[in-house]
């Protein structure tokens, strides 16, 4: 999963009239999330008249523009000019932020149980999960999806919501999405679909399988939690978060001390993190066992 496909050329195609996604290759690998952020660094500090904003994906770049002020022929000439001079880093900084995880909880069980009686009957997320990925059981779930440590590549979806792969091949879970999506999951649900997994910033509607609820806001937008440096959003693009198993009477300590205002996060801030050393670490594993 984490091996990176590149393309020899980026891919680059228009999005209607007022944009184009540019696509380094066809994984979510953490060296295209990388090239794919520097890229879009790099459109950004050049200025190019016309460019409105660039949103990097997991191994991709979409470019809104004005086509009244630069044609389309004119932004991708000047784009993949920059993306041929791109690099792509070994060293990056990179926190790592610890997420108190009670799996199995009962407020994802309880939307679940909603949706079956409201839309569609499905098996309950987790077993659906065990079952499409060959598991014993619930509590393997539980050990494989906590014993990585995750990259952010996206923020996205939702105000804050981070997307994230497991930098251990071997921890990566697939499950296809909802069908129909529901329409309310709960706040701080952890969820995951497609190699990916998720942390619902708002009682919002969803279509990932929920596996869990951290007690953990990720979003402030009064500015009141001083671990947030002043931003709104908790988690950012390039963290790495490690999912802590905790019980009942954990989440409920920790929910009492985030309400006092004296819950310590857990967050190890801005270390080095090498590329070229993880993806030696990467090629050693057989990454058709599981951890």
């Amino acid at each position: 999963m984490m091996r990176s496909m590149t393309y020899e050329e980026p891919l680059v195609a228009p999005n209607g009239d007022r944009f184009v996604l540019i696509e380094f290759g066809d994984d979510g690998g953490l060296r295209l999330n990388l090239q794919a952020r520097g890229f879009a660094k790099a459109v950004d500090e050049a200025r190019i008249p016309g460019v409105i904003e660039t949103n990097p994906g997991f191994n991709s770049v979409l470019i809104e523009y004005d086509w009244q002020r630069i044609a389309y022929d004119d932004l991708v000439r000047e784009a993949l000019a920059l993306a041929d001079a791109v690099g792509t880093p070994d060293e990056i900084e990179s926190r790592l932020v610890h997420v108190p995880t009670l799996y199995l909880d009962p407020w994802t069980r309880a939307c679940m149980e909603d949706y079956h009686r409201t839309i569609k009957q499905r098996p309950y997320d987790p077993e659906f999960i065990v079952a499409e990925n060959g598991l014993s059981g619930p509590d393997e779930l539980v050990a494989l999806h906590s014993a990585s440590e995750y990259w952010i590549g996206i923020i996205g979806a939702y105000p804050g919501l981070p997307l994230m792969r497991p930098l251990d091949p071997r921890c990566i879970v697939y499950a296809p999405k909802y069908d129909p999506p529901r329409m309310w999951t709960p706040q701080g649900a952890v969820v995951c679909a497609g190699g990916q997994s998720a942390i619902q910033t708002l009682h919002s509607p969803g279509g990932f399988n929920m596996i869990g609820r951290t007690p953990l806001p990720m979003l402030d937008p009064e500015g009141r939690i001083p671990a947030f440096g002043g931003g709104i959003a908790l988690l950012r693009v390039g963290d790495r978060i490690k999912f802590d198993p905790i019980d009942r009477s954990e989440y409920d300590r920790i929910a009492a001390k985030l309400e006092e205002g004296t819950y310590p996060f857990n967050i190890v801030e801005y270390q080095r993190f090498s590329l070229s050393a993880y993806e030696a670490w990467v090629a050693s594993l057989d990454a058709e066992k599981r951890h």
